[in-house]
């Protein structure tokens, strides 16, 4: 049998340490990203039929309906649901919180339909969240001079976002492997930066076709 080789991609997560100061401020970024997660959630909540819109398109009607836009500036008209008692929220990192709330609002009805069916002699229907501890994505915007052993991250202190440059330490990342949008992670004392990456594998095929090749 003739032996043709498929090739493909998998994905691995690094995980580095950070050793800094101010990992407080990591803190405070992802507290405000889940809150941020959390008000898009508790919206399609409220509103599931915008569930039906394709992704790319829900996602630039949440926007409207949170920050609005520039003819609804010009006419003067309110928006519907502001993110209120909230910071400024920098564009990448309210991308990030939606696409979140947008996956997990979609789970959680596609799971509600299955445990209806499966629950419904009992009564019991699953419930929606009320607390998310969601880490971080950052998309290119919202970091910056990204090193071999630090990375520049757009961090909210508790008052204002800055600019601050974290190093880290941690195995090295394979050299012919393609970076993807990190994440922090924060445990107690101790934070981390999450790095996918890409990398290009030679043979994809199944095992079960691997072994009828007798390899």
């Amino acid at each position: 049998m003739l032996y043709l080789e498929q090739k493909g991609y998998i994905t691995l997560t690094y995980r580095m340490r950070f050793y800094d100061k101010h990992l407080d401020w990591l803190s405070n970024t992802v507290d405000l990203y889940n809150k941020v997660i959390k008000h898009y959630y508790n919206l399609l909540a409220e509103k599931p039929e915008l569930l039906d819109m394709s992704n790319f398109n829900l996602m630039r009607e949440l926007e409207v309906m949170t920050i609005g836009n520039k003819e609804m500036k010009k006419n003067g008209e309110n928006i519907p649901y502001p993110l209120l008692n909230l910071p400024t929220i920098p564009l990448y990192f309210r991308r990030a919180a939606i696409n979140y709330a947008i996956g997990i609002t979609r789970s959680f009805y596609s799971q509600k339909e299955k445990e209806e069916l499966q629950l419904k002699e009992r009564k019991i229907s699953p419930s929606l969240a009320s607390n998310f501890s969601a880490a971080p994505v950052y998309y290119k915007g919202m970091y910056k001079e990204w090193k071999e052993n630090s990375i520049m991250l757009k961090v909210y202190t508790g008052e204002k976002w800055i600019w601050k440059d974290y190093r880290f330490c941690g195995r090295a990342l394979p050299k012919d492997a393609q970076k993807l949008s990190p994440s922090i992670y924060v445990e107690k004392k101790q934070a981390y930066l999450h790095i996918p990456v890409k990398k290009t594998v030679g043979d994809i095929q199944l095992v079960k076709e691997r072994m009828q090749t007798e390899e």
